[in-house]
Order: C-alpha cells, then sequence, then structure tokens
C-alpha cells in the first residue's frame, strides 16, 4: 500500500505543491490543515505514516508544540517543512532535535529523499522497538541506518560521545565516523563492524579520542572543526 502522508502547512501554496509532489513520488495525501491543533486531531484519527510539519502555523499551537504532542500520544514521525531563517533555531533548539527538517525552498529529489529516509526510520524503530527510553538507556553510542549506511537516527550517548546530533548528520554515511581527528582504533572498530554486516555501538562505545571531522565537506556545530 501507499504511504499515507498528513500535509500541516501555513501556505496554501506550498501546501498544494507538496501534495502534488507527493502523489507523483506514489504516496497518498489523506489530509491537510494549517492549525497545530487540528494537526493533533488528525494525527489520532487518520493514523498517517508520515506528517509534513510547518514550522509556523495558525492558531496558539506552533509546528513544534503540535509535533512533541503528536510524537508522544501517537508516536507518529514528523518532518519540518521550515524556511531559511528558521534554520538556526532548528540546528541549535533542543527542543528540534528529536526531529528532522528540510528547508524551503526544496528540491523534488530532497523531499523524496527525506521521506523515504523518516519512513525507513520510523519502520526500523518500530521494527526492532527501539524507543527513545531504550535508546537513552543505552551508555554505547548507536547508529539506525539505511541498508545503503545512510544514518537515520542516533542515541544520545551517541551524540555525547561524538558531538553530532541527529540533525547534524541525517542521510550522510556511516563513513563520516572516519575523519582525520577520529583515533585510529576507532577507526579500525568502525571499519570491521561495517564489513561484518554488524552494529557500531560496539565501535563507538569504546570512545573516541577526539571528535571525528565530517567529511564531504559537511559541517557539524558552531565552533566544530
Amino acid at each position: 500500500t501507499k504511504p499515507r502522508i498528513l500535509i500541516v502547512e501555513s501556505d496554501e501554496l506550498v501546501a498544494i505543491f507538496v501534495q502534488l509532489k507527493l502523489e507523483l513520488f506514489g504516496y497518498q495525501t489523506i489530509g491537510q490543515t494549517n492549525s497545530g491543533a487540528n494537526a493533533v486531531r488528525l494525527a489520532g484519527e487518520l493514523r498517517p505514516d508520515l506528517i509534513l510539519m510547518d514550522t509556523e502555523l495558525t492558531g496558539e499551537i506552533d509546528g513544534i508544540t503540535a509535533a512533541e504532542n503528536i510524537r508522544a500520544q501517537h508516536a507518529l514521525p514528523v518532518v519540518f517543512l521550515t524556511g531559511k531563517s528558521n534554520d538556526e533555531t532548528m540546528t541549535s533548539g533542543d527542543r528540534y532535535k528529536a526531529f528532522t527538517y528540510i528547508t524551503k525552498p526544496f528540491s523534488d529529489q530532497e523531499l523524496r529523499a527525506v521521506i523515504q529516509m523518516a519512513l525507513y526510520k520510523h519502520q526500523a524503530e518500530t521494527k526492532l522497538q527501539i524507543n527513545d527510553l531504550a535508546l537513552k538507556a543505552i551508555s554505547q553510542g548507536v547508529i539506525v541506518s539505511t541498508p545503503d549506511r545512510k544514518i537515520v537516527s542516533v542515541n544520545d550517548a551517541f551524540t555525547q560521545q561524538t558531538g553530532y546530533g541527529i540533525q547534524d548528520i541525517f542521510g550522510k554515511t556511516c563513513s563520516i565516523l572516519q575523519g582525520p581527528l577520529t583515533d585510529p582504533a576507532t577507526i579500525t572498530a568502525i571499519a570491521h563492524e561495517r564489513a561484518a554486516g554488524g552494529p557500531l555501538p560496539a565501535a563507538l562505545g569504546r570512545g573516541a579520542a577526539a571528535r571525528p571531522r565530517l567529511a564531504h565537506g559537511a559541517r557539524g556545530r558552531a565552533g566544530a572543526p
């Protein structure tokens, strides 16, 4: 069956544009709203596979509050649609760390990719019964990736050990952990786990001597090398 997506967008033209793109990609749009309160209600009633959420909505409930309520009440995945003016807020605000986002204007390829990875992340977490509480209880750094090694989720331990949150590395490959600032022992351990098809926590749990540098010109938090 086609993945079912709810659009929560304050700009009607953007909502129409996104709906057309979703249909082109083979997804099913099951509803639209520009209200945070309606978004929470529709999420419970329609149970979409994914919600595309604008950060600035009509009414008293903004996008992040609506997304937090949906996550807490229904455990549904949310991807934010945000303008460039909100980029700094999205990357620095603690409330946004649990969510992924895409910046307007975005290309068809960017929209398709972020939807595919968000759906895969949710499916993987559901299948493996990995929830936030379980991940927080694991002392080793944990990465959830797609079959082609693209990162879709990390736990708090990974962020503490490397300095990178999910928004820094979402969609990037595991090879970013093998940058020039990563100690040789960690690089060897990561390479061994990847070659064996095993999980990466064993490689990360021992701790890197220095924070890995993001490869391919990517950038981490402010002040990062």
